[in-house]
């Protein structure tokens, strides 16, 4: 190759680098002004009476966005790596960190420090811990996914049978009946577990089968977005539509765009913008109320619930979780935490949180350092699950571990929401590549490697 090709390729890849650093850095920054408008311009008039302040000081508003870029710049780093684990976090950043230093901005917050110390201690941890290296192997793959199938029918059709007498839900705005109804059914605990988690591991099936080809496996996709409406009927429950649906659509725009995950910020600034507009242009604010108020800021305020009550109080110490069956968590009087937290804030609903609360909650000052190391665990082994898989089919997952880590606590994210079910499947999915094949060293042809 000569000298002129070299210097030609270089300088190609180098403009390349150059023009995605702008769009990610440009749209990053975007994002983040838009989110400060949103927020006082609609969060505050609307919903100002939960504890959203307006009290904005100089120098929180410059310390924020320090703290924002300097996320911003270990954020396009990792983006380079082309890595699940960066992907998770990136979004991560994006709905949790990003509007909690919105909010420092506008209200006292006293554990800022802790706050910070919690996600560089996340960041520093996606650097040092390596992926787990899972040994894949080709056999039974696509008998555990058909009988994953069956069963998740089977459960999914006896539940709505039994429970709802095959309730037929069709608005997404009139759930609250539905939802009331849903809280009283006696069901089995281990029903309910099964039940939650195949509500966040159906859109990953709907996603693979879509990546195999659509017309090829539309029964099969079209019996899992079945199932999934079937969830909706039971419980009322507006995220597991939102989930499946918005996996789709960030798989199909994911198919069509080279590096999709530098356009991450690009993709939350103008949900953002739209959000914005739609209070403008037609005077409502239903995506505000939908999305950013209820992922992104409810849990934000929720840290300083978490926070002022287990600062005065013991530390649960995880004995509403791993270890009750060890020892009772004193806060099982009152109904559990998130109920003693909702009737500590005056909502009197159930306010579960993650992340930041969960650590704080169970350890104090020990779990900011201890829980997000447990935290980027789970993400690398994701990562090593989904080896040999196309990242654009993980999407789901990475949505949904996202958005469950934001607004609960690790131990109860893994089992009843479905993360551990999604790493195990995850595994067990056939790959398009010959990934099996070289571990193996058996088989040569696309349907071996299927299993």
């Amino acid at each position: 190759m000569s000298d002129q090709s070299i210097k030609k390729r270089y300088n190609t890849k180098s403009y390349r680098l150059n023009y995605f650093s702008g769009v990610f850095f440009s749209f990053g920054i975007l994002f983040f002004f838009l989110l400060q408008v949103l927020y006082t311009s609609i969060i505050v008039p609307n919903y100002g009476y939960a504890g959203f302040d307006n009290d904005y000081k100089f120098v929180r508003g410059v310390n924020a966005w320090a703290l924002y870029i300097i996320a911003l710049l270990f954020m396009w780093r990792g983006c380079k790596k082309n890595s699940l684990a960066w992907e998770i976090f990136e979004i991560i950043i994006m709905i949790a960190f990003a509007p909690s230093l919105v909010m420092y901005m506008y209200k006292d917050t006293p554990f800022i420090d802790m706050y910070v110390v919690y996600f560089f201690v996340m960041l520093a941890s996606m650097g040092i811990i390596p992926q787990f290296r899972i040994h894949l192997k080709g056999n039974y793959r696509n008998t555990v996914i058909r009988l994953f199938g069956i069963l998740t029918g089977i459960t999914l059709i006896f539940i709505w049978a039994r429970y709802t007498h095959f309730h037929i839900q069709i608005s997404l705005l009139d759930v609250y009946g539905q939802r009331a109804e849903a809280a009283g059914y006696a069901m089995p605990r281990i029903l309910s577990y099964i039940y939650a988690m195949t509500k966040s591991v159906i859109p990953l099936m709907v996603v693979y089968y879509m990546d195999k080809g659509w017309k090829k496996n539309l029964w099969k996709i079209l019996y899992y977005v079945f199932l999934q409406y079937i969830s909706f009927c039971i419980d009322g429950s507006k995220g597991t539509v939102f989930l499946v649906l918005l996996s789709i659509v960030a798989y199909i725009v994911s198919r069509k765009m080279k590096n999709y995950e530098k356009w991450i910020p690009l993709a939350f600034a103008l949900a953002v913008f739209a959000g914005i507009m739609e209070e403008v242009v037609r005077g409502t604010y239903y995506l505000v109320g939908v999305f950013f108020r209820r992922v992104m800021f409810v849990p934000a305020n929720l840290n300083y619930d978490y926070y002022n009550y287990f600062s005065e109080r013991e530390f649960d110490y995880f004995r509403s979780s791993i270890f009750r069956f060890f020892e009772k968590s004193p806060y099982l009087k009152e109904g559990g935490i998130p109920i003693a937290i909702g009737n500590f804030n005056g909502s009197g609903s159930s306010a579960n949180n993650g992340l930041f609360s969960d650590a704080y909650t169970n350890l104090g000052v020990a779990g900011v350092i201890i829980m997000p190391i447990l935290i980027v665990l789970v993400f690398k082994l994701i990562e090593g699950a989904a080896k040999g898989l196309d990242n654009r089919v993980v999407v789901p997952v990475v949505i949904m571990t996202s958005m469950v880590l934001v607004s609960s606590a690790l131990f109860t994210s893994l089992l009843s929401h479905g993360i551990l079910l999604c790493i195990i499947l995850l595994y067990f999915l056939p790959r398009k590549k010959s990934v099996d094949c070289r571990a193996n060293q058996r088989c040569c042809t696309q349907e071996v490697c299927d299993g």
